[in-house]
């Protein structure tokens, strides 16, 4: 399985949906990040590569050396992949999904526009509705999908060029910052079976600078847990309703 998590915006949290939605549930798969700029954060996988965007004959070497992957195309990155891509008849062929994360704001109009490009771009290549997959990230916990991203549902009604499913989100979390307060990818806090606040209990009061300490691990392990819970929701909804 090839996926590829593209799109303009550098606010829809690609990076942050391959570490901890798609590598997760791909552990055999190799992570390929095609950046110059983004920050990806902390993935845990010892099998990345960092490519550009133009560099779709590497790509291509690269993908055919696996048989599971997963594409990060950065923002500054995402003009040239697409162009390289228009360059060959049918090169999207080496992508089972191509994944468009949208920041779930109504605030975020401008990102939303240019979700609706990436998503418009994907589809003038010839690549079928149900391949070009949507996910909504960062959605306030109080709201909905329908309620906080209703332009890009009008478009999807009247242009059904993507596959669209409203239960395909996930919520704002606070767990990849305690991630990043103990230098932790969210595979490694996922796997890790110490339970951190019967840690934390064990630690006089007195010791208040290492009970501060702890806390940073009981947060990121509570605030992950509850994230996964949400992230195989999100992951049946995207790829299996």
């Amino acid at each position: 399985m090839k996926k590829a998590y593209a799109g303009i915006t550098g606010k829809g949290g690609k990076s942050s949906l391959v570490n901890a939605l798609e590598f997760p549930r791909m552990r055999n798969a190799t992570i390929i990040r095609l950046e110059t700029i983004n920050d990806s954060g902390v993935s845990g996988c010892n099998r990345e590569i960092l490519l550009k965007g133009r560099d779709l004959g590497k790509l291509e070497t690269e993908l055919a050396k696996v048989e599971d992957a997963i594409v990060d195309v950065g923002a500054s990155n995402i003009e040239a992949f697409l162009l390289a891509l228009n360059s060959q008849f049918e090169s999207h062929q080496a992508f089972d999904y191509f994944v468009v994360p949208v920041l779930a704001r109504a605030s975020a109009q401008i990102e939303m526009g240019e979700a609706i490009s990436t998503l418009t771009a994907l589809s003038k290549m010839g690549i079928e509705p149900e391949r070009i997959k949507v996910i909504f990230n960062r959605l306030p916990k109080d709201s909905t999908v329908a309620d906080e991203c209703k332009p890009l549902l009008l478009f999807h009604k009247k242009s059904p060029i993507f596959s669209l499913n409203l239960d395909a989100f996930v919520y704002e979390t606070e767990a990849f910052a305690a991630l990043g307060a103990i230098n932790k990818s969210y595979i490694e806090m996922l796997l890790d079976d110490k339970n951190y606040r019967q840690e934390l209990n064990k630690i006089p009061l007195e010791k208040e600078k290492e009970r501060m300490e702890m806390v940073k691990w009981v947060r990121a392990q509570g605030t992950v847990r509850m994230l996964e819970r949400e992230l195989c929701s999100a992951y049946q909804a995207l790829y299996e309703a």
